[in-house]
């Protein structure tokens, strides 16, 4: 995928170097958004028509959200949204890279009754090593407040917090805090999330240190 044409701008890129995040309102149209909308649905209702358990009987994350991968392989109308050239282009331009490598496409559908997502970092259940990546939420219903809202927290306001909430006050070189993935949360951020997201983020650089020695 070649970034042939600048697809955001270099304030855009500069607050997404510095905020860890981007949020980019219209970016595609709503035709767009109404074309692939029933696409991916039709793709997520096929790979899970097997699938009759009741909500109490799956895990804990299948009751957090369904999620499906991969939908670009086997459903051909949902090729264009993946391999989408203004999207290629958009994280192609955040890496500052000429090119970008697809990983996977992914559908998260919310299910009523379900659990909340808790706050997270992604990159810990990712196969990757030191990734320069990027990955795009695009909501295809609206979304506000109450219903689904996805939060974020600025890359230097997490530097604050690990200081006020972990008496870190030494340099962070070396650490792996914060660096990779962002954090997420849908049900609002508040001082206990955060906390809860802190000592869970450490278990998980801990053992992604220990595998590093062998």
């Amino acid at each position: 995928m070649h970034n042939s044409s600048p697809a955001v701008s270099e304030e855009a890129v500069a607050r997404f170097d510095s905020d860890g995040f981007l949020l980019l309102e219209d970016f595609f149209t709503q035709d767009e958004l109404d074309q692939f909308s029933p696409l991916v649905d039709a793709a997520v209702a096929h790979r899970t028509s097997d699938d009759h358990r009741p909500l109490g009987e799956k895990n804990l994350y299948e009751q957090t959200f369904t999620q499906c991968m991969g939908l670009w392989e086997d459903n051909e109308g949902v090729r264009p949204l993946t391999f989408h050239p203004r999207l290629c282009a958009a994280a192609a331009a955040l890496l500052g890279a000429d090119r970008v490598r697809l990983w996977h496409d992914q559908a998260l559908y919310k299910v009523s009754g379900g659990r909340k997502t808790d706050a997270h970092m992604d990159y810990p259940f990712w196969p990757v090593d030191e990734p320069q990546l990027v990955s795009a939420w695009i909501p295809f219903d609206d979304v506000r407040h109450g219903g689904g809202v996805m939060g974020y927290v600025k890359g230097k306001s997490a530097i604050r917090m690990a200081r006020d909430f972990m008496g870190r006050h030494k340099s962070f070189k070396g650490y792996h805090f914060w660096a990779r993935g962002y954090f997420v949360s849908t049900v609002g951020i508040d001082e206990e999330t955060i906390r809860q997201y802190i000592r869970n983020q450490e278990e998980n650089d801990k053992k992604l240190d220990q595998q590093k020695l062998f």
